[in-house]
């Protein structure tokens, strides 16, 4: 608490009038110690093609927030420094600008009362620390150390984030904003720098792209070889964004679906690949992770991606995976209208976890609900109830949630 008083204390006597800002806008508790930080927007997420698609390429910006603290001087002690603030060279672009704002008004927030600037005269500590663990990541690759690469990644990717974090002892909103606005910045710019050459952008989140794949010269619009046209835009990319822009997966066949960041596939080399879909969440029932499992499964995803263009076979492929669904719905109806406890036990169970004690969530909740239960449990003897709460992990059936 010591440092935390210190911290507001010295933060009110620094000149810089965002850093004043910064502390007036922070939302705090009734002791006065902050609850919520200052609203700034994440990462750029494009809107997917829905669908099927045939042979695609993800392109992958390798370390992209360290890689924007690094490249563009991003840390406290160089943001609208006093020594830059007459220095038009220091300011951001116009656009960057722009681009931050506008997202803040999307969100509902007002757009920010000052115009960024970067010290040009310095070189700030978080870019220095980045910019070496970029290097030492480079190195652990180069030398087949996966752990050291793995362990380095997370620690310089967790890096931003922690400034974004109002319980963080350095929090400084404005840093993880940056860090994020060039980001975001950066990825339309590649995004345009695609489409330049005539590709079709897929699908986009934070760091990467998803392009169709262009295997010859009538493929692109560029006029070059596929392999010249690939090798010119990480080129292009390096000298224009300074990120290291490369290719990172190879897609037979990749499903984009209506949520963002859920998407499934298989790769060149058959391996089956997804990301975040829902029904496979650890704490979703067994039997959901099942259903999901199957329906994303090399042989169910090529019954598509092996049929002709002709309607008929696309129907055949359709009508196997409606037939499935329909099978498993079915086994969820019999087993509730039997009263198969077993078969509910089992594969309708899932865990969830609570921050706080069950007896101290007031609205209706399913941490209320579970504690309702307690008490009944405790033949309404509350006090009771509260001893016996787990408040770390509780597991109950789904029909109890009904």
């Amino acid at each position: 608490m010591v440092a935390k008083q210190a911290q507001t204390s010295e933060l009110s006597e620094v000149e810089s009038e965002t850093a004043k800002w910064q502390e007036a806008h922070i939302i705090k508790d009734e002791n006065g110690w902050p609850k919520k930080g200052v609203h700034y927007t994440g990462g750029k997420v494009f809107e997917p093609i829905v669908g099927l698609h045939k042979d695609v390429l993800t392109y992958d910006v390798a370390s992209m927030y360290p890689t924007m603290s690094s490249a563009y001087n991003i840390t406290s002690e160089t943001i609208n420094c006093d020594c830059c603030k007459e220095d038009p060279d220091a300011k951001i672009a116009d656009d960057l600008m722009e681009l931050i704002n506008n997202d803040l008004i999307r969100d509902g927030y007002e757009p920010r009362p000052w115009h960024y600037w970067i010290c040009t005269k310095r070189r700030g500590i978080l870019s220095s620390v980045m910019e070496d663990l970029i290097r030492k990541k480079s190195e652990y690759k180069k030398e087949g150390l996966s752990l050291e690469e793995k362990a380095v990644k997370l620690f310089a990717n967790s890096g931003y984030g922690t400034f974004g974090q109002v319980h963080f002892e350095y929090y400084d909103f404005r840093v993880a904003e940056l860090i994020t606005g060039f980001a975001r910045h950066t990825l339309l710019g590649l995004d345009q720098l695609l489409k330049d050459n005539g590709l079709q952008i897929l699908h986009g989140d934070t760091d990467s792209l998803f392009i169709r794949s262009v295997e010859t010269i009538d493929d692109c619009g560029c006029g070059n070889s596929s392999t010249s046209c690939r090798s010119d835009i990480t080129t292009i990319a390096k000298e224009r964004f300074q990120v290291d822009f490369t290719r990172d997966k190879t897609w037979k066949a990749l499903v984009l679906l209506n949520s963002k960041k859920q998407y499934f596939g298989i790769l060149t080399n058959g391996e089956v690949a997804y990301k975040k879909l829902v029904g496979l969440k650890n704490n979703y029932p067994p039997y959901f992770n099942e259903i999901v499992s199957d329906l994303i499964r090399k042989e169910t995803t090529e019954l598509f991606y092996l049929s002709d263009k002709k309607a008929y076979d696309n129907n055949k492929a359709k009508k196997q995976i409606s037939d499935y669904l329909r099978s498993a719905f079915n086994i969820l109806s019999d087993s509730f209208l039997v009263g198969d406890m077993k078969f509910i036990i089992q594969k309708l169970c899932y865990s969830a976890k609570t921050q706080k004690a069950l007896y101290e969530h007031e609205r209706n909740c399913w941490q209320k609900y579970i504690f309702d239960e307690k008490i009944e449990d405790c033949k309404g003897d509350r006090s009771l109830a509260e001893m016996s709460n787990q408040s770390e992990v509780d597991t109950f059936v789904l029909e109890n949630c009904s």
